[in-house]
This record gives structure tokens, C-alpha cells and sequence, in this order.
């Protein structure tokens, strides 16, 4: 399960299972229903490169995937969100430039935050530690 941010809309991702609900009225319905919501994006996914943000460290996002966007835009968005957001205290949905994006975090030994990002067909997502 993933949580996405489409618009106004948070949107529960369960296989090919949609369920909406508004952003700030809560989570969407623990029951998944299929829904037209989040049109499809006809791109296909690309992996993309790991970004180190200090040597030696754990400052790190990775599994970058770019769908609608190649690499190099991906890589510059995940840049900027690292740059103005943090993961453990800042908001868990956010506008970055043209791009809605949500977060959740992973509590553990090593936090994660995992980002997801879309403007119109372009999505972004990617895990921060």
C-alpha cells in the first residue's frame, strides 16, 4: 500500500485498487474502491540513480523511479525536496515547484521518509534516510 497525492485528493494504491478521499478530511476509506480518480499515466517507470547527499553517512534517497519524467528532472526534484522538507517534522503533504507531493514516515532504527511526488502525468517517488 502507498498513499498518493493526486490534486486535492489522497489516494490509497492497493494493486489496482483506488480509494480517494480530500485532502485534510482524513485518510481515505480502508476499504479499497475501484475509482476513475487517478487517471493512468502510459509512461513507462525508469529507475533512476541513488543521490548521496554527504560522504560516508546515511544521507541518502534511493529508490528513485521516474514515470512521465526522465532521470535528470527526477533527480533535480528529489534535490529540492531534500533541500526545503524534512521528512520526521516537516508536513506530511506539500507543494514542491508544479508538483503535489506526500510523504510518510517510517519509524525505525534508521527512519525513512517515503516521498511521492506528481505533477499531472509525471510521478516521482523515492525513499530518504
Amino acid at each position: 500500500m502507498r498513499r498518493v497525492l493526486t490534486g486535492v485528493a489522497v489516494c490509497l494504491v492497493v494493486g489496482v485498487s483506488v480509494s480517494c478521499g480530500l485532502s485534510g478530511k482524513g485518510p481515505p476509506s480502508a476499504t479499497p474502491q475501484p475509482t476513475t480518480a487517478a487517471a493512468p499515466t502510459t509512461a513507462a517507470p525508469a529507475a533512476c540513480a541513488d543521490i548521496g547527499f554527504a560522504p560516508q553517512t546515511d544521507n541518502i534517497a534511493t529508490h528513485i523511479v521516474a514515470t512521465g519524467a526522465d532521470c535528470s528532472e527526477a533527480q533535480a526534484l528529489v534535490r529540492e525536496v531534500t533541500a526545503e522538507h524534512n521528512f520526521n517534522t516537516g508536513p506530511r503533504e506539500f507543494a514542491s515547484g508544479t508538483f503535489l507531493c506526500s510523504v510518510v514516515t517510517e519509524e525505525a532504527a534508521l527512519p525513512v521518509g517515503h516521498y511521492a511526488c506528481i505533477d499531472g502525468p509525471k510521478k516521482v517517488t523515492w525513499d530518504k534516510t
